[in-house]
């Protein structure tokens, strides 16, 4: 009995001992979860941390993105996202017109142009343009538009800018060929209130545009309940090539239709700014309007080949027609006129349609002289006799058509300044009043000094 006691408290005695082993290593095994818990919970604020700061730039620059100012060929600034972006360009064109035939308009320096623009990007697919010409004499809007441009293949501008006929008219005017524009400009409009859809297609190797205008010209809103509507097509076919001789070849037409019931004046000589066809004072355009257009180009490393056609008929009245005493005259009347020119780059450099830069600017670090260029181009315009014989204009004033020779040279400095100077002849078909004498042609110099960013 005596031995049954003493091994029921040695059981005991181990039972308490193990128990008291087992209870000591389940605080220590807790007490070491309850550690691991708190560090894990330490490192997950501090990955939480960096997380927060790393969605911090891309939701500030999402809110608010920053702009970077920098220079290409103008004053530029662009959001850091790429969705925004402005550019402040200045142009100043200053010309002098001299004669070297007698008896001819004054001898004069005038101004081109003298304007200031801001165009640009907001949200990447809306575009702006606001382009204001100033003179000593008054201020006007030269283009003022708004676009959509999402899809290479469709684009809409609304507003003013130039109605889509002739590649010459197109081009921004200090990147034209010469100091001015051919006599076939005359016929072709400069700037208008409109919409117009366009775009490209097949790598653009086709370009179009189609649009509606008011066909009142520059600023003017419209008179009639009539439109001009305008559609222009180029091809470009080897646009993608890399062949030098096939690249540059482009072909294209264009037609405005409309029916312009307004006043028909006179027309000048873009270079010499004479005079040579005199209208009377009764006389509109009555009915239709139509014109039509071709243009071609082909460039090749240094050397440009180019050139346009365009035919206007109108249906033009007089007299009681018009609401006047008199006899009712009213007869379609075809005008039309053309250019070919040739321009070499001098200086090695690729002749372009666009802004020229030369691979080596005027008095740089590298010696380097600019961009020469050396252009001709020869134009004619015609009218039908008719115009005469119903007595729409003066024939004893003006000239059914002529000839113009231009030849000159372009030495740009920079991409952005240039000085050009061009001879021009003018051969009238009949003699035309120059202040109050019958000449039969006329000869001078243009000189134009161009600064434009």
């Amino acid at each position: 009995m005596k031995r049954l006691s003493v091994l029921v408290a040695g059981v005991l005695v181990l039972s308490a001992s193990w128990a008291r082993a087992q209870g000591g290593d389940m605080e220590a095994r807790l007490k070491a979860l309850e550690e691991r818990q708190r560090a894990l919970e330490q490192e997950n604020w501090v990955l939480k941390g960096e997380i927060e700061k790393l969605k911090a730039p891309a939701a500030a620059a999402k809110k608010d993105p920053g702009m970077t100012g920098y220079w290409k060929d103008a004053l530029r600034l662009k959001s850091d996202d790429g969705a925004h972006d402005v550019a402040l360009r200045a142009r100043a064109m200053f010309h002098n017109r001299t004669f070297t035939t007698e008896n001819r308009n004054n001898d004069t320096f005038y101004w081109k142009e003298i304007g200031l623009q801001a165009s640009g990007t907001i949200y990447k697919d809306y575009e702006y343009d606001v382009f204001g010409i100033f003179d000593a004499e008054s201020a006007r809007l030269n283009d003022g538009y708004l676009g959509w441009k999402k899809y290479p293949w469709l684009t809409l501008r609304v507003g003013q800018f130039k109605p889509s006929i002739s590649e010459e008219t197109l081009r921004s005017a200090p990147n034209a060929d010469f100091a001015e524009n051919s006599p076939m400009s005359r016929l072709v409009p400069s700037r208008d209130l409109g919409i117009q859809l366009g775009g490209e297609y097949w790598d653009k190797r086709i370009e179009y545009q189609v649009g509606v205008f008011n066909g009142t010209g520059l600023a003017n809103r419209d008179d009639n309940d009539s439109k001009d509507v305008v559609w222009r097509l180029v091809l470009k076919p080897f646009a993608t090539s890399d062949d030098k001789w096939t690249k540059g070849i482009r072909l294209g037409g264009a037609m405005t239709y409309g029916e312009q019931k307004r006043t028909f004046g006179n027309l000048s000589d873009p270079a010499s700014g004479t005079t040579f066809l005199t209208m009377q004072s009764n006389v509109r355009n009555r009915q239709e309007r139509l014109r039509w257009n071709v243009e071609g180009a082909w460039l090749a490393g240094p050397f440009k080949l180019a050139g346009e056609a365009t035919w206007m008929d109108l249906v033009l009245a007089r007299g009681a027609a018009l609401g006047t005493t008199g006899t009712a005259v009213e007869e379609d009347i075809a005008f039309g006129s053309y250019y070919v020119e040739g321009l070499w780059v001098a200086t090695g450099e690729d002749a372009t349609l666009g802004r020229r830069k030369p691979a080596k600017n005027l008095l740089s670090d590298d010696g380097g002289i600019g961009l020469v260029e050396v252009a001709f181009r020869f134009s004619q315009f015609w009218v039908d006799d008719e115009i005469f014989a119903s007595g729409f204009a003066r024939g004893d004033r003006s000239t059914d058509g002529y000839d113009q020779y231009m030849i000159g040279g372009n030495w740009w400095f920079n991409p952005n300044t240039r000085f050009t100077v061009d001879f021009f002849y003018n051969d009238w078909w009949n003699p035309i009043s120059i202040n109050s004498q019958f000449e039969k042609d006329e000869a001078g110099f243009l000189t134009r000094f161009q600064i434009d960013f």
